[in-house]
């Protein structure tokens, strides 16, 4: 494997290669082994050995340092491809783009099987003579998630110099070998959304550092919280760029299907087993129309390091409370660890809890391309076994087929996970699950998944998101401009006849469903619980989580601990003071500029507080948004009755 870029190599030919150095497998590792300029590896797995090994001698990790008079820039670059012998040769260009500037390389993953984001320091001559210094591979891009793949080799000054045409320096050349902390390496894009070219002066001061322009136009100022927002889409969108053609995403959405094959009536030894398994309200709750575009717009302001909305006047959040009043599911139960399930063992459960014989079981997963079911499969089965009076296998196959086109609807459209089957396999016990929680894990995730740039689709439950029609661009300079009198924070309030609130939807916590494990924040959207907002917590890593089963089913103390730092609000919106302050530094609170010229920071606004009674709330918001759509001026006559009537509205 080489680390040499030839900047004097036009093609991308082997023929011009330094003579490689390979390394020498028999020779036993130790701590003062050199990895060398054009050392070759057999294979990545031979690389990956040899890191390892190094790090448990070592794990050293190097910077450099130039004179004034050498003009060696080192920065960090991202590609998806393996090195090999010649590889080095064929990213020159890459890294020329990414050294003067182009960001359009930036946030690839290395495509092994071993997965990660492959990082390269890469230094840059006077004569544009490119050369990588070191490479690591991380499991991705914040500083906070480096882990044990990882190497600095160590090049000697007398070869960096010689890299670098030193005799075009005379005795000018110093290069320092010193260690260096990863925090120092962290690329940050400048004012106007691009990584700078940074130089490693010698000598420079810590303050100089200091007084470099941090975080993002627009926000995040402070990018402590938002580690994911380079790769973000709100962060394109503030420049004008789009995912595609399409600015809204593909969404999920099974209603119109799901509502032909719901009957209207269920054979009462089928009712019986789908009204205890806590799915039944699922076969009457999909929309038949999504609106992607307003579900779209909402996606943008999503961020999976919060697992909120973020919003102008701070966050909000899908809860455990507003999946159990709009789904009726159960939140309360255990969670699930399910087992790997194979294409040969999709085909044995098809056999042993759908009914199927085996040869149609296994053209059947054949013809999915992995562990999988098809919907439409599903429900023939569902169909036949009825007729057939096979009560158990048609019960499976119709509680499979309805969580797949529900709380389980992945990005496929038409597939569901074989694995979920081994929820039903005992029917009378599946009541136990927390389907809430289970709902929304799922959604968590593909609103993550769907809040990169990248991602154009959306899998999970939509109906959670759904309301409202306007198209995209419409949509964002609305969203950016509500205030939090525009809100309903507590909508289910005439609702509780029907779901009384459960203390649990308060914990706070990592919730777990499978293998999925995300954080489940109410200290951040306390408004929707009726207490006043205050700076939350920093956000749980779930990675480092280790009894998440424990904590939820002891969540009294979690409970406690987020309403013990707050009141009960006395206006809907009330936040502590310092909130907004706060927010605006780590939050990208708007999508779009306020104009051309904007300033680099978006001024903090000033609410004002409100109605504190909810009718007298409504009655001001009404009046509000009509005035706001007929641009209606307190000074014109023919509108003052109303600017009256708002104005006594928000004195109650």
């Amino acid at each position: 494997m080489t680390d040499e870029l030839d900047s004097g190599a036009e093609e991308d030919s082997c023929d011009d290669m330094p003579v490689l150095i390979r390394f020498n497998e028999e020779e036993p590792m130790t701590k003062d082994f050199i990895f060398k300029v054009g050392m070759e590896f057999s294979s990545l797995k031979q690389f990956k050995k040899v890191i390892l090994e190094y790090n448990i001698f070592n794990g050293m990790r190097v910077r450099f340092s130039k004179s004034d008079s050498m003009m060696c820039t080192v920065i960090m670059l991202r590609f998806a491809i393996e090195i090999t012998g010649c590889m080095d040769f064929k990213v020159k260009n890459n890294v020329r783009q990414v050294v003067e500037g182009d960001s359009s390389l930036d946030g690839f993953h290395l495509k092994t099987k071993y997965g990660g984001m492959l990082l390269i320091v890469v230094g840059r001559g006077p004569n544009d003579q490119y050369f990588t210094i070191s490479f690591e591979v991380v499991q991705n891009e914040t500083k906070d998630s480096y882990y044990s793949l990882e190497m600095y080799s160590q090049l000697d000054p007398g070869t960096l110099a010689s890299l670098l045409n030193a005799e075009d320096f005379g005795d000018n050349v110093i290069i320092d070998i010193q260690p260096l902390s990863i925090d120092t390496m962290v690329r940050r894009r400048g004012a106007d959304g691009r990584i700078p070219v940074r130089t490693l002066d010698r000598g420079a001061s810590s303050s100089a550092a200091a007084a470099e322009p941090t975080g993002y136009p627009g926000g995040p100022y402070d990018t402590s919280l938002l580690v994911k927002y380079e790769h973000h889409v709100a962060r394109h969108i503030w420049f004008g760029e789009e995912r595609g053609p399409k600015k809204e995403l593909k969404v999920a959405g099974h209603g119109l299907k799901l509502n032909s094959r719901v009957p209207l009536a269920l054979p009462p030894q089928m009712e019986s087993w789908v009204s205890r398994s806590g799915l039944a309200s699922l076969q009457r709750t999909s929309l038949n129309k999504i609106d992607t575009n307003l579900v779209s717009a909402f996606v943008e302001r999503w961020h999976l390091e919060t697992s909120s909305f973020h919003m102008l006047f701070g966050e909000m959040s899908i809860t455990l409370d507003d999946v159990a009043c709009l789904l009726h599911l159960p939140i309360r139960g255990i969670f699930w660890s399910p087992q790997d399930v194979t294409e040969e063992l999709a085909v044995e459960l098809a056999v042993d809890y759908l009914g199927v014989s085996q040869s149609q079981a296994q053209s059947h997963v054949r013809s999915c391309r992995g562990s999988y079911y098809k919907l439409e499969w599903l429900y023939d089965i569902f169909v036949h076994h009825r007729a057939a009076s096979s009560w158990a296998y048609a019960t499976r196959a119709y509680l499979l087929m309805l969580v797949g086109s529900t709380i389980f609807a992945d990005k496929t459209f038409t597939l569901v996970e074989a694995r979920y089957l081994l929820l039903f396999r005992d029917l009378d016990g599946c009541s136990g699950y927390s389907w809430g929680a289970a709902a929304l894990v799922t959604l968590y995730r593909y609103l993550g998944d769907a809040s990169m740039y990248s991602c154009k689709q959306l899998g999970g439950y939509p109906t959670l998101l759904q309301t409202g029609s306007p198209e995209v661009d419409d949509l964002r300079p609305i969203l950016d401009e509500l205030t939090p009198t525009d809100v309903i924070w507590r909508p289910f309030e005439d609702h509780r006849a029907w779901r009384v609130f459960d203390e649990i939807c308060l914990y706070r916590g990592c919730l777990k469903w499978g293998e999925t494990v995300v954080p489940y924040l109410p200290d951040r959207c306390l408004r929707q619980f009726g207490y006043r907002q205050y700076v939350p917590s920093p956000p749980l890593d779930c990675m480092m989580a280790t009894d998440i089963d424990v904590d939820w089913i002891s969540y009294h103390q979690s409970v406690v601990d987020v309403i013990g730092s707050s009141s009960v609000a006395t206006t809907p919106s009330e936040v502590v003071d310092g909130y907004l302050e706060w927010y605006y530094r780590v939050s990208h609170p708007r999508l779009v500029p306020p104009h051309r010229d904007a300033p680099r920071e978006v001024p903090v606004p000033v609410y004002d507080a409100g109605p504190s009674d909810p009718d007298w709330a409504r009655v001001s918001t009404l009046i509000r948004r009509y005035l706001r759509q007929v641009n209606a001026e307190e000074e014109d006559p023919q509108f003052s009755d109303l600017f009256e009537a708002l104005h006594i509205s928000r004195s109650h």
